[in-house]
């Protein structure tokens, strides 16, 4: 599977839990996406990239939610955020 898989199962994944605004927050989405398959790739079994890939957040065993988990606070260190736009 591929990191661009991934990232886009892990967007479609957030979008169900938030709303997405715009562009730029998609493109923060899956880059963070993309941080998370690269700390976890050789971590987690291929099933829980897969499920992943496919929305299927209720079916990863714990271990690897774990991961997953600490991989998400590791890479807000290092996906900058989309600067804030303004509405008038």
């Amino acid at each position: 599977m591929s990191k661009e898989q991934f990232s886009q199962g892990y967007l479609k994944l957030v979008k169900q839990s938030q709303k997405i605004h715009g562009k730029q927050q998609e493109e923060y989405v899956i880059r963070f996406g993309e941080c998370i398959y690269d700390k976890i790739k050789d971590k987690v079994k291929n099933s829980t990239l897969k499920k992943v890939k496919n929305v299927k957040r209720n079916r990863i065993n714990s271990n690897d939610f774990s991961r997953i988990e600490k991989a998400q606070k590791d890479c807000k260190n290092f996906v900058s955020k989309p600067k804030a736009t303004k509405t008038n």
